[in-house]
């Protein structure tokens, strides 16, 4: 279907033909992303150049971009349709380099188990892991989305953009394994003993590079999100324990 050049949607019809919610449009415009026009009764209208500015964000947010380099972007004098292109192919291209691994792994698990061949631990193991991915991919985006709102979420996002072009995602995670690990064998432990405070300081350190970008909403979120982990949808597994939080919690206070 062609949009005519002078036609437009109300917010109602832009919800019901893209799929977005009102809240994502009024959102986007309270980030300067967006500007609709007005009707004399101040009802929102959506023109096709509204429209090609949504896609662009869309696009762009699905591909990982924080809405402030998308604005960025937008505001650009070079800025041109065809990144959005090549920056779909690129995400669709990485999510069926992923599906088409899985997919081949599970047809040859099942083509091996109907000439009755007996699964090693390795193919275990990897059955295992494509499985875990899944879950853990949607299981997380039901923690944010219930622990943050679409503009908190949208912050870190843009806090992340900010670290260091260095900053190493995987050996980040790895130190938090180690340290929450350190923390378990120490366990129990007085929380204001000398031992301990190193202990949290270490943890302090680890959060440095993102307490430098982050709002006090957005410490306040992830601090409601950690202490309420007996609620967290069903499939969430916490990279740390219970006593871990509590400890750290405890720590912190002592230190005050």
């Amino acid at each position: 279907m062609t949009m005519m050049k002078d036609q437009t949607l109300s917010i109602g019809g832009v919800v019901q033909l893209t799929g977005l919610t009102e809240r994502a449009l009024r959102f986007y415009e309270e980030r300067g992303l967006l500007k609709p026009s007005r009707t004399q009764a101040d009802r929102r209208v959506y023109g096709a150049g509204d429209l090609k500015r949504i896609h662009a964000i869309t696009a762009l947010q699905r591909a990982g971009y924080s809405l402030d380099r998308i604005k960025g972007l937008l505001g650009a004098d070079d800025f041109a349709e065809a990144l959005l292109v090549d920056v779909q192919l690129e995400a669709l291209r990485a999510e069926r380099k992923s599906i088409d691994l899985a997919l081949a792994a599970l047809s040859s698990v099942k083509a091996a188990l109907a000439d009755g061949v007996v699964l090693d631990l390795d193919t275990l193991c990897q059955l295992i892991k494509i499985g875990e991915q899944n879950m853990k991919n949607d299981a997380w985006k039901k923690v944010y989305d219930k622990y943050y709102t679409p503009e908190e979420q949208e912050n870190w996002k843009a806090a992340k953009d900010k670290l260091s072009p260095d900053f190493d995602q995987k050996a980040y995670e790895q130190q938090w394994r180690d340290l929450a690990a350190a923390i378990e064998a120490a366990l129990p432990l007085a929380p204001g003993s000398d031992e301990a405070q190193q202990l949290l300081k270490q943890w302090n350190d680890l959060l440095a590079p993102f307490m430098a970008v982050a709002d006090d909403q957005m410490k306040a979120g992830a601090n409601r999100l950690w202490e309420d982990m007996d609620n967290w949808p069903e499939g969430v597994e916490s990279p740390i324990s219970k006593e871990v939080w509590a400890f750290i919690s405890a720590a912190n206070s002592a230190k005050a």
